[in-house]
């Protein structure tokens, strides 16, 4: 349970801030429709999209962000993409 709470509160962290959660309903929109529609293009801007979010929060002193971050974030942004896939396919049958 220690590690969870660990886990949701560095989630948290890394996503304070309205100009950071604007952006990163903005990229999970484009990442979202990206996939329905696969459009290869806006699968890719979409992270670069939300790690503008992270980009702003460290530039204004709201939160910084350790480099080891990185393959995390890449890695929950796969598997985000590959959980819309599959919800994709079973919605269109």
């Amino acid at each position: 349970m220690q590690r969870i709470e660990i886990s949701l509160r560095g989630f948290l962290s890394f996503h304070k801030g309205i100009v950071n959660a604007v952006i990163h309903v903005l990229g999970i929109s484009l990442a979202v429709y990206g996939v329905w529609t696969m459009n290869w293009p806006l699968i890719i801007v979409a992270p670069l999209i939300m790690e503008a979010g992270h980009a702003y929060n460290h530039f204004r002193k709201i939160e910084s962000y350790p480099v080891r971050v990185l393959p995390l974030q890449l890695a929950t942004y796969i598997t985000f993409l590959v959980v819309v896939y599959l919800v994709r396919i079973l919605i269109a049958g």
